[in-house]
């Protein structure tokens, strides 16, 4: 049986009714699941993974590589695949924007709504990057596709518009074309469940989905990953070192994660992948929180909402958006202001800054009002006729 927002949110310590909290596009809160296990870990569980014979360092090497199995699962991947650990979604990008090795020959294609993460990483070494608009028929990437487009990468949920609704047939268009995929699943992966079909390369963060900061994975093809230069090197990435030219690359996937891990991380984000299965996305409840906003906003006068479905970003008519931010963080109401690393998209659509929206599992319809109330005021505090 489906738990009761009052059940969720009581598993996440720092919810409190002094404030809202609606910036979870940015990061999410922690359960109390994963709080306690990686306190665990650090308590009775602290050894460095594949470098000790010794029962706890053998303990957590299998915890952590055991750990890719459960996040494989997670998005429908199969053995064909491999996960490698990164600090966030931006990192395993640039893995596989460096380690592809393209040069001035070869094009890359992304959305037209891609963060900075997917789209500056691209643009090295005179790489050519086009931009594509997800639109109905897909005549306008097609018209992109020649023989030197090496990648198509796209987001499968943009932090500024929300779902792209033509993701699978993106991605079947690249297929057919031959061309290596990646996918920004930092958004989708705290939405609803991934599907791996013709994806090449999925980058995720764990601090969107409920695990802790600075621990992301990209899960990737085999047959890529073979073909790829690690863009990192060190220690534990390597089969044996001579000397700084006489060298072997470990196997894969470790030859992509120099350096000690961060296993407290991994630790954390194998405990939200559970808390998510046992518990769900909740898609269909934060839809409809979502759909009772925009409604309620839009009689709200001189407010103006961006398209998209399941984020709001909005504008507030003579208000900067960082004002309207302090506006309802003074009343504790938190929200982000700015471009939230989406410059290009809110440019093409004629803004500037705005502020936004995002909801994860936990808020509640009563939040919405209080931050409408809230809103309704903004213009009067700053001393602005409502007229």
């Amino acid at each position: 049986m489906s738990k009761t927002v009052a059940e969720v949110r009581a598993e996440f310590p720092e919810i409190s009714d002094e404030f809202v909290y609606f910036d979870n596009s940015a990061t999410t809160f922690k359960p109390l699941s994963v709080i306690e296990a990686v306190d665990d870990y650090y308590r009775k569980h602290n050894s460095n993974v594949h470098r000790g014979i010794y029962d706890l360092s053998v303990r957590v090497t299998e915890l952590y590589e055991g750990a890719r199995k459960i996040i494989k699962d997670f998005v429908g991947a199969d053995d064909s695949y491999e996960v490698i650990f990164t600090r966030n979604t931006t990192e395993a990008i640039n893995v596989v924007a460096q380690g592809l090795e393209l040069n001035q020959d070869d094009e890359v294609i992304v959305s037209d709504r891609e963060h900075h993460s997917n789209l500056l990483p691209w643009n090295k070494n005179g790489t050519i990057i086009k931009n594509f608009i997800p639109n109905e028929n897909l005549d306008d990437l097609q018209s992109k596709l020649n023989e030197r487009v090496k990648v198509i990468s796209t987001t499968a949920w943009s932090n500024i518009l929300g779902k792209v609704t033509n993701l699978q047939e993106i991605l079947e268009l690249a297929k057919q074309s031959e061309k290596i995929t990646l996918v920004d699943a930092a958004q989708w992966v705290i939405n609803e469940k991934v599907s791996m079909k013709n994806i090449d390369f999925l980058a995720f963060s764990g601090h969107k989905m409920y695990a802790p900061m600075g621990i992301g994975a990209l899960v990737a093809r085999r047959e890529l990953l073979k073909m790829m230069k690690p863009v990192f090197y060190g220690g534990d990435m390597v089969e044996y070192v001579h000397s700084a030219d006489d060298f072997a690359l470990a196997d894969i996937p470790h030859r992509f994660e120099a350096g000690t891990p961060n296993i407290g991380g991994v630790v954390g984000l194998t405990a939200a992948i559970n808390w998510i299965k046992e518990n769900g996305y909740f898609t269909d409840e934060k839809h409809e929180l979502y759909r009772y906003a925009r409604e309620q906003m839009r009689s709200i006068p001189h407010v103006n909402l961006l398209p998209g479905d399941d984020i709001i970003c909005l504008t507030v008519e003579d208000v900067h958006p960082h004002d309207v931010a302090q506006c309802l963080n003074n009343d504790h109401i938190f929200v982000r202001s700015g471009y939230h690393c989406a410059q290009p998209i809110l440019e093409k659509l004629g803004c500037g800054p705005v502020t936004r929206v995002s909801l994860a599992c936990y808020n509640t319809h009563e939040e919405i009002d209080r931050f409408l109330t809230s809103l309704k005021n903004v213009r009067q505090k700053m001393g602005i006729a409502n007229v």
